[in-house]
């Protein structure tokens, strides 16, 4: 997953003064596009990516919307900085599933918001 893309314009410095529509918005364009960079990529998330990815749509849709944004940057992780222990203990969900989750949860996070 290419991070740089994905991060490419995050408003670090300025987070703090984003109302919670906005921050909303940002959570779920991180995590659209990295779903997007792995459908791009012609594969399926791995068992890493799949629950971080699913754990900032959860996230999201409880209005922690800078732990989902943290957590689309777990999964961005390089192989080599992640437990491989936890991995294989990982269940995984699919890119649809995934992307269906997203949907609901950025409904379900509009009573967050201003």
């Amino acid at each position: 997953m290419n991070r740089i893309a994905i991060f490419e314009e995050f408003p670090n410095e300025r987070w703090n003064a984003l109302s919670a529509a906005e921050r909303k918005a940002w959570a779920v364009r991180l995590i659209n596009g990295a779903l997007t960079e792995i459908r791009n990529s012609g594969l399926e998330p791995d068992k890493w990516e799949s629950y971080c990815l699913a754990n900032a749509v959860n996230c999201l849709a409880t209005g922690m919307f800078a732990t989902a944004s943290k957590e689309v940057e777990y999964a961005a992780a390089p192989a080599t900085d992640r437990s491989q222990v936890f991995v294989a203990k990982t269940p995984k969900m699919s890119l649809d599933a995934l992307y269906r989750a997203l949907i609901q949860a950025s409904k379900g996070a509009d009573r967050y918001c201003d």
